[in-house]
């Protein structure tokens, strides 16, 4: 049976916002100050998708450290806020052309981060793309972060649809992995992800100006 595609639902850092590198940055500062070394690079290819709480605890666990752990993230956040107060981030390449595309052909849109709620908020209304979504869910709104598929369900659930009926765009190997566990269809962009976890239901692209909605629907069935 042929579905029809009725959501999209969006990863925000690094998918539709370019903010992974503020993110990694502000990460590494952060995780400085504790004593805890780690690159860029590192942490967006380990981390990228990952709540903040599971990527701190994690590589405060590895580095031995037992203190310090709520206060370094509160620090992280605060240093994201001040730059987002200051300036909105840039969108990804061919988003916003997809977002045209979504709102012409009717087609719902969503957004499932694990970035915390405040964030979202004030980075969404910087960008002037608030009216855009039907839903935002965060990492506050789940138990359970990327790669678990919780998010994903919750998303979906609020959009009274159902695996079959949408798609995921994702720049994050957790992300991708959370996606395919909900047995969502899902394009995963950027250089950043691990091609051997793709699955054949999924699509992978390293920039989403490459692609239509017309071409996504062809490619997925719709």
């Amino acid at each position: 049976m042929k579905h029809k595609l009725k959501a999209i639902i969006w990863d925000f850092d690094g998918t539709i916002a370019d903010t992974q590198k503020m993110h990694a940055k502000t990460e590494v500062q952060t995780l400085k100050k504790y004593g805890i070394k780690i690159s860029e690079h590192e942490i967006t290819q380990r981390f990228a998708g990952v709540k903040l709480s599971v990527i701190f605890k994690t590589l405060f666990d590895e580095n031995n450290i037992t203190t310090g752990y709520l206060e370094s993230r509160k620090i992280k956040w605060k240093m994201v806020d001040k730059i987002i107060s200051k300036t909105a981030p840039k969108f990804m390449p061919g988003v916003k052309k997809l977002f045209r595309e979504c709102k012409k052909q009717n087609i719902i849109m969503a957004i499932a981060s694990s970035s915390i709620k405040s964030y979202l908020d004030r980075a969404i209304n910087k960008m002037g793309i608030q009216k855009l979504f039907e839903v935002v869910v965060s990492g506050n709104d789940v138990r359970l972060g990327k790669p678990n598929p919780e998010i994903f369900i919750k998303t979906m659930k609020l959009l009274k649809i159902s695996n079959k009926e949408c798609i995921v765009i994702e720049d994050g190997n957790a992300g991708v992995i959370a996606a395919q566990k909900a047995k969502i269809k899902c394009i995963a962009v950027g250089d950043h992800i691990d091609k051997s976890i793709i699955k054949k239901t999924s699509m992978y692209v390293d920039s989403l100006k490459k692609l239509n909605l017309n071409f996504i629907k062809k490619y997925f069935g719709f």
